[in-house]
């Protein structure tokens, strides 16, 4: 209800339609039966296009709105990661209207820490739905990793089982969205090697502790990151998933090495970022060994915490991020190694429990081992690599094709126009 022309073609992202809307003397700051006003609705879009021509007409009542919030109270910025943007296909050129979207939006001093109606920034709703590429993205324009919720998110918004509170930071959305999927997934996960769950929560958590993000950052309660999901799926008599072991080993283990990494620089907070590294250790191993007598699975998690080494396939990406990358390419390279679908048993590759073994099926080592994970490696990133090299290729043909009907066009116009100027 509401909804003008306005409206309407900011949300289809036409931009020239906007323009010339504008110029007729539409009003950008107009706002529709749920408060939300075309800038909203381009920003859904992620059109950059109509929503930077928005942000510069002059309105024609109330202040600048790139800040402004809908009923629900939010703003532009968070309509970015909004309703219909879930359904659509996440490709490059889709991540680049998101990254220029933001980037519009920044420019006119958009609040990264403006909150919706759950308490949540735009890092925290990314964070809880494990939206790993667009919560890069995000990060890389400017999003804080380690903005705090400043109240517990509304009992109907947020299941009850998922203790966020106060102080909890992005990296303890991004353990209780995992949690809150696994608490509703009516299937057996415990022996799960799920490829597009694990990439999702371990691309997110690296992502976030890559920005700054601290699994030894607590909230008000006390409780570290993983605690979060820890108590929430084994109070339910939930087992600990792969992807959640691996992620709270990897986690823990980069505090720990911010820790050493602030020694190394003789930093005064050296000392204190190790014991906080510690405890946040202890603590989590704690809480899984608590539900370890009824549950293998949180034995196993309590384990691999206190031997520091972390899981299956997901600890050993995991191990590869740890060790750091060169370019973007090898983090695409390793992804595909590890997530991919996952090899039988006897075929030369990684099985499920992180062993690489050769056709017999009989379990190699050391350099071989090393080699053979290596080459799979490198054959799914030159294939990767194909793919995009063809992708290419037809937008080059395309682009060529569409340059000579322009190049006819203007040869048609001209003939036209030496016609009418010579009679």
């Amino acid at each position: 209800a509401g909804r003008r022309g306005l409206h309407v073609a900011a949300s289809a992202g036409a931009a020239s339609a906007v323009a010339a809307l504008l110029e007729a003397g539409a009003d950008a700051g107009a706002a529709d039966g749920s408060g939300a006003t075309p800038l909203h609705d381009a920003c859904e879009a992620w059109s950059d296009g109509a929503a930077s021509l928005l942000l510069a007409a002059p309105l024609q009542a109330g202040p600048p709105f790139v800040n402004r919030r809908d009923a629900e109270g939010r703003t532009p910025l968070h309509f970015t990661v909004a309703g219909r943007r879930r359904e659509r296909p996440l490709d490059e050129d889709a991540l680049s209207s998101f990254q220029r979207t933001l980037a519009a939006l920044k420019a006119w001093d958009a609040d990264w820490s403006a909150r919706d109606g759950r308490g949540f920034a735009l890092v925290h709703a990314l964070a809880y739905d494990r939206r790993a590429r667009e919560l890069e993205v995000a990060l890389r324009a400017g999003a804080p990793a380690f903005e705090p919720l400043l109240a517990p998110p509304p009992a109907a918004l947020i299941s009850a089982k998922m203790k966020l509170g106060r102080g909890s930071t992005a990296l303890h959305c991004c353990f209780a969205g995992e949690a809150s999927e696994l608490l509703n997934d009516e299937n057996d996960f415990e022996e799960r090697d799920d490829p597009d769950r694990n990439s999702k929560l371990a691309l997110s958590v690296d992502a976030l502790c890559r920005f700054g993000a601290a699994a030894s950052k607590r909230d008000a309660a006390g409780s570290y990151a993983p605690e979060v999901a820890i108590h929430a799926l084994g109070s339910n008599q939930k087992p600990c998933a792969p992807s959640l072991a691996a992620a709270t080993v990897a986690a823990c283990a980069s505090a720990k090495r911010e820790a050493d990494r602030a020694a190394s620089q003789k930093k005064p907070d050296a000392d204190a970022l190790k014991k906080s590294a510690e405890a946040a250790r202890a603590a989590c191993a704690a809480a899984a060994r608590g539900y370890g007598d009824d549950d293998p699975t949180w034995a196993g998690l309590a384990d691999a915490l206190d031997r520091n080494k972390p899981l299956g396939r997901v600890g050993a990406f995991f191990a590869g991020l740890s060790r750091g990358r060169a370019s973007s390419s090898e983090e695409e390279t390793d992804r595909a190694a590890l997530f991919g679908d996952a090899p039988q048993r006897g075929a030369t590759g990684a099985a499920g429990d992180g062993t690489t073994r050769g056709a017999s099926g009989a379990p190699l080592s050391g350099k071989t081992a090393s080699a053979v994970a290596d080459l799979e490696g490198l054959k799914q990133g030159f294939a990767e690599r194909g793919e995009k090299l063809s992708k290419l290729t037809d937008k080059a043909e395309e682009l060529n094709d569409a340059s000579e009907e322009f190049e006819k066009m203007c040869a048609r116009l001209n003939r036209q126009a030496n016609r009418g100027w010579f009679g």
